[in-house]
């Protein structure tokens, strides 16, 4: 698995088509955990009900523009497996893909406590400002479970290297060192995190 991402870091977000795509510079990130253990007792072969966790909420950075909040997550769950809500109606920033238990559902990231255990939590994904996660969990064991989950990562402050003129001041380079570090990422010719709503790149 990746590094979490650090201070000095670009990060290019893709959006649904593809065709547009924004670039943002890591100018501060601040470590976090957070363990949720309110989580409703689970009957044996049962899906619980969806619960959002509002606390892993990104905040709205009000000023010019230029600077957004987004949330690297890692979580881990003790027992059980873990269904995570769509964001709008869209596949979430992740490389975990599954159908939860029923047929009309719509595709939802996936983990067990196999794939990423409570104190090593593998499983990745991004929120950015109004992105509440939801969580649902699925007891395939013979006993009723009351699952808790862990979650670590980074809040990430950035900047977004489109306007140049605004964020010249705050990163201490000319708005042309800006707009050539931006077309740099959108080339691949400097090291970038590329992320999209139809799932996290390797």
């Amino acid at each position: 698995m990746r590094p979490m991402i650090n201070e000095g870091d670009c990060i290019l977000f893709l959006e649904n088509d593809k065709k547009t795509n924004k670039v943002y510079y890591v100018y501060k990130t601040e470590d976090f955990r957070f363990d949720y253990t309110s989580m409703a007792a689970v009957a044996t072969v049962t899906l619980g009900n969806f619960t959002q966790i509002n606390n892993l909420e990104p905040k709205q950075i009000v000023g010019d523009g230029s600077e957004i909040q987004c949330y690297q997550i890692r979580c881990g769950i003790d027992v059980g497996m873990c269904y995570v809500e769509l964001l709008s109606g869209m596949i979430r920033r992740t490389p975990f893909k599954q159908r939860r238990p029923t047929s009309s559902a719509p595709y939802v990231g996936y983990f067990d406590e196999n794939d990423s255990g409570y104190y090593h939590a593998r499983y990745e994904f991004f929120l950015r400002y109004n992105e509440v996660p939801g969580f649902a969990v699925y007891n395939r064991w013979g006993f009723s479970i009351t699952p808790i989950l862990g979650f670590t990562g980074r809040k990430l402050d950035l900047f977004d290297l489109d306007k140049p003129q605004q964020i010249t001041d705050k990163i201490g380079i000319s708005p042309s060192e800006i707009s050539q570090m931006a077309a740099d990422v959108r080339a691949g010719r400097r090291p970038a995190r590329r992320l999209t709503v139809y799932g996290m790149e390797d």
